[in-house]
Order: structure tokens, then sequence, then C-alpha cells
């Protein structure tokens, strides 16, 4: 018998061996559109989360900007313990006049 023939029942049985192949590869082919489906949504999502991460530090570092100037003020402004002894002794003696009867 040549090699090219083969008799009725290994053709059969070749048949179902390549059908059964094309299903595993159809399965298998399926499963990585999946997963690549899966890992492609999750950068999708990680991308926007990350954009909107980016939006609130800008907004973050606009509210510091704001309050290094309101602190900056406020030390401008600051009174020295010196400058504030004339007031302190205005008080002390205001205090000492009210506890005497």
């Amino acid at each position: 018998m040549p090699d090219s023939q083969f008799p009725v029942e290994h053709t059969d049985i070749i048949r179902r061996i390549s059908v059964w192949e094309q299903h595993g590869q159809s399965l298998m082919l399926a499963v990585i559109t999946a997963a690549l489906f899966f890992a492609s949504k999750t950068l999708w999502d990680a991308n926007a989360v990350q954009a909107t991460m980016i939006v609130k530090i800008e907004a973050l570092a606009t509210q510091v900007a704001k309050l290094e100037g309101a602190v900056t003020a406020m030390q401008a402004n600051y009174v020295t313990r010196g400058e504030f002894a004339v007031h302190e002794q205005r008080i002390q003696t205001l205090e000492q006049r009210k506890q005497v009867p």
C-alpha cells in the first residue's frame, strides 16, 4: 500500500484529529483575544486614573503655592518679642489694676 493512501479508518481518525485541532486553535485564539482585551481595558482605566490624579496634583500644587504666599505674608507681619514687650507690659498693668479692688 503506498504512503499517500490510508485505510478508511485512518482517514476518519485523521479528519477527527484535524477537527479537534481546529477547535483547540479556536479556543486558544479566543483566550488570547480575551487576555488582550482585558490588558487593554486595564491599561485604559489606569491611564484615565492617572490623568485624573495629574489634575488633582496640579490643583494641590496651586493650593500649596497660595499657602506659601499666605505664610510669607504672615511672616512679613510677624511681631518680634521685643516689639510686643510694650503691649505685654500694658496688658500686665491693666490686669493688675483689675485685680486690685
